[in-house]
């Protein structure tokens, strides 16, 4: 059974993020969760479809409709969610 799973750091990304876009609009926040939970589901089926990185086993995928890339790592077991940020934070 693959399993995807999200990092302590990768939870905390995302209330923080929920957090900051529920004061713009609940809907807009709610849209932005739907969309990262979708991609990092569609990395279960393809986990090859982010980019690499210089760390080593660890990839990105970007979500550019709402501008949020996910950092994951792909394991036998399944995806772990490492990080989950905004294009737009200084990094």
């Amino acid at each position: 059974m693959v399993v995807l799973g999200f990092s302590p750091a990768a939870e905390a990304d995302l209330e923080r993020i929920f957090a900051f876009n529920s004061a713009r609009t609940l809907a807009w926040a709610e849209k932005v969760e739907r969309r990262l939970q979708e991609r990092a589901r569609a990395l279960l089926v393809t986990p090859e479809l982010g980019r690499g990185t210089v760390r080593s086993g660890v990839k990105r995928l970007s979500v550019p409709d709402i501008q949020y890339v996910l950092e994951y790592r792909a394991h036998s077991g399944g995806i772990q969610i490492l990080r989950i940020y905004s294009t737009r934070e200084i990094r």
